[in-house]
């Protein structure tokens, strides 16, 4: 019994100072945005100086946006070997990227102090991609904490699929690899290609989670396109990126979703 009561006050002596820890957080934090940030900040985590491209117009547009404060970091990841083991070289490809595009290193800015009023990602798999894995600190569950929006958008596209017409379509199997995944779970808002892609995201998460969380679906996947179909503008280099509609689509919706909270909060 007196071992019990010696664990029950360690627990709560850890809670104590664990709930002091993030009081003291909050405030560096506080006090960060009063000194440096006159603006809301967007961080883009990009995966893969490749897959650049599916948030390149959105960021483009977001950093002709006098709003907001813009930040770009490259993600570092690892690959798997055979057997599913991460493999110890980290795989970092910031010069990659093109030369018009600033680059903050992963190492110098502190996500959970900055808190951004958005995070930005392009890779949803978290543990789940059984050839790559991006570093731990940056899985979708550790991000949803330090942002208040945290938005997917996907770095590829892919064929459209009917799920309605076409349920043992092998494309439809192949949505628990890219769909029911920790990226799509976490995040506030995910950005599909199209209608279609979105009634297939919701029914595949909600078959996954159960119908009482198909609203939860229905709210947070929105149909507003994807860069990687939109023309580029003529010329090279920044120029030729087009400014995508889909960075005001994002915008809109968060402010729906911030007016419906204030709303309800009045209520109460």
């Amino acid at each position: 019994m007196e071992a019990v009561k010696n664990s029950n006050t360690s627990g709560n002596l850890f809670n104590r100072h664990l709930a002091e820890m993030d009081r003291l957080l909050r405030g560096v934090r506080e006090d960060i945005h009063k000194k440096t940030a006159k603006k809301p900040e967007v961080v883009f985590l990009p995966w893969r100086a490749e897959n650049w491209d599916s948030m390149e117009s959105i960021w483009k547009a977001a950093k002709e946006d006098s709003a907001f404060d813009v930040s770009v970091i490259p993600l570092p990841w690892y690959y798997r070997d055979e057997e599913g083991s991460v493999k110890e070289q980290v795989q970092y490809d910031a010069e990659a990227f093109p030369d018009y595009v600033e680059i903050i290193d992963y190492r110098e800015y502190s996500l959970p102090l900055h808190h951004p009023e958005m995070i930005i990602i392009n890779n949803p798999y978290d543990q789940c991609n059984y050839t790559t894995v991006i570093d731990p600190f940056f899985w979708a569950k550790q991000l949803k904490g330090w942002t208040e929006h945290l938005v997917y958008v996907p770095w590829f596209v892919t064929d459209e699929i009917d799920i309605e017409q076409s349920p043992e379509d092998p494309a439809v199997y192949n949505m628990r690899y890219y769909v029911t995944v920790p990226g799509v779970v976490h995040s506030d808002l995910v950005v599909v290609q199209s209608e279609l892609m979105r009634t297939a995201y919701i029914k595949a998460l909600t078959d996954m989670s159960g119908e009482e969380y198909a609203e939860v679906w229905n709210k947070k996947v929105c149909a507003f396109g994807s860069p990687l179909r939109e023309e580029r503008n003529p010329g090279e280099g920044y120029e030729a990126i087009p400014v995508s509609p889909i960075w005001e689509q994002i915008k809109g919706r968060i402010r729906e979703e911030e007016t419906a909270r204030e709303d309800n909060n009045g209520n109460q």
